[in-house]
């Protein structure tokens, strides 16, 4: 059953011309930003509302439901190629247990839905950029094609590497709730730091 949230969430992702005519759209539930590479390629954020989320303990519970975000890949036609659930990447990887470090007491991170049904927001996702190949130079563990997130719930930052559907590299750090992650070109990592006093720059080679 596809919920659509409050107007926090985008109910679709378009492409439109300069007289505002619209090329193509996608319905989704995409949020914050999306990046799109050198050959038009776009790597969106978007959600889903699921019934159980990996490494919790409440299931099958109906009055409890958890937003899962996902990366949906689309072609510069606007057709949508792929679509990575991220708590799959991380259930698939050494650093699953990330999963269970959020505190879902956080009002913030608590959606009512109809029928007084809840859901919760554990991980969102705020931010997608894909490594191209000098970013990868300075990273051991990164390669190119893969995805850096970052995830405001969990305080955390991520790579996602598509083509293992997992997350391979996953770091916390005095940042709190953070945006807009960037790997610059000399290889250091720009953090919008939301919660803990300013922007915070800490080196890739760490």
């Amino acid at each position: 059953e596809y919920i659509s949230m409050n107007n926090f969430r985008g109910q679709q992702l378009m492409r439109i011309n300069k007289k505002s005519e619209i090329i193509w759209n996608i319905i989704g539930q995409f949020h914050h930003e999306f990046h799109i590479s050198s050959n038009g390629t776009i790597y969106a954020l978007t959600n889903d509302i699921i019934n159980d989320f990996p490494l919790m303990n409440e299931k099958n519970n109906d009055k409890v439901r958890y937003m899962d975000d996902s990366i949906v890949i689309i072609s510069p036609s606007g057709e949508a190629l792929d679509k990575i659930s991220i708590s799959q990447a991380f259930n698939n990887s050494p650093y699953r247990s990330y999963l269970t470090m959020t505190d879902i007491d956080l009002d913030f991170q608590k959606f009512t839905l109809k029928d007084e049904v809840h859901a919760y927001d554990l991980m969102h996702t705020n931010s997608v950029q894909l490594v191209d190949a000098n970013a990868a130079s300075h990273f051991s563990f990164a390669e190119p094609g893969d995805l850096l997130l970052s995830l405001r719930s969990l305080s955390l930052i991520a790579i996602l590497r598509p083509s293992e559907n997992k997350i391979v590299w996953a770091s916390r750090g005095p940042w709190r709730h953070q945006h807009y992650v960037r790997i610059m070109a000399d290889g250091k990592l720009l953090i919008f730091d939301n919660d803990s006093g300013g922007n915070v720059v800490s080196t890739g080679k760490e």
